[in-house]
């Protein structure tokens, strides 16, 4: 059947510099910091995730603005990357769009110290500007 329950997908986002997962508190290795709204929340912050690009998704939510989700799969781990169009990660990502056809369902590696280069290890096929 081709209907499921829930989801094994993990959902990242980009922000602050680093690939980020929102956990409860008292999650191992897990960072706090203060959001927008003056709350705290706890956070798993990676340098870069790397896996085989699925598909992208465009978005423009009422609250949260215009967002773009790679989804990412690194068997047995599925990733939803999600990527604000109105940050430097999200204006890197648009510039970069077109040369997507060279990757697509290829190995790569998304890294927010720049962002989707060959900086990563086993990054491969390149996917630059």
């Amino acid at each position: 059947m081709g209907l499921t329950e829930g989801s094994d997908r993990n959902y990242l986002r980009v922000s602050h510099g680093g690939i980020r997962k929102t956990v409860k508190e008292g999650t191992p290795k897990a960072k706090s910091r203060e959001n927008q709204e003056g709350l705290l929340v706890w956070e798993l912050v990676w340098r870069d995730v790397s896996g085989t690009l699925d598909a992208i998704l465009f978005r423009d939510h009422e609250e949260y603005g215009k967002q773009w989700t790679l989804l990412i799969n690194d068997e047995p781990d599925h990733f939803a990357l999600q990527i604000s169009e109105n940050t430097r990660y999200g204006t890197d990502l648009l510039k970069k769009i077109p040369n997507l056809k060279r990757v697509w369902r290829s190995r790569l590696c998304l890294t927010t110290l720049r962002m989707m280069t060959t900086r990563c290890i086993a990054a491969s096929p390149l996917l630059t500007k």
